[in-house]
């Protein structure tokens, strides 16, 4: 196997898995009229629902053309 290729299946394989993670933890939830968000241990911002379902819908997109990148591979 190409190392080019190999390197490009791990990186989407690690897209693929952050999306996930990111969506599981936010995903089909019910939130408060805020969401807070911390990085690292600090709070970095606070997010309205509307943008918090703009955050999920670009993560599922993410997943999905990586996903399809990879069947290409």
């Amino acid at each position: 196997m190409d190392m080019k290729k190999a390197k490009e299946i791990t990186q989407l394989t690690r897209q693929i898995e952050r999306s996930e993670d990111f969506l599981q933890s936010l995903n089909n939830r019910s939130y408060n009229d805020e969401f807070t968000i911390y990085y690292r241990g600090g709070e970095t911002c606070e997010l309205e629902p509307e943008a918090l379902h703009l955050l999920i819908d670009f993560y599922k997109k993410k997943k999905q053309e990586a996903e399809e990148k990879l069947k290409s591979i």
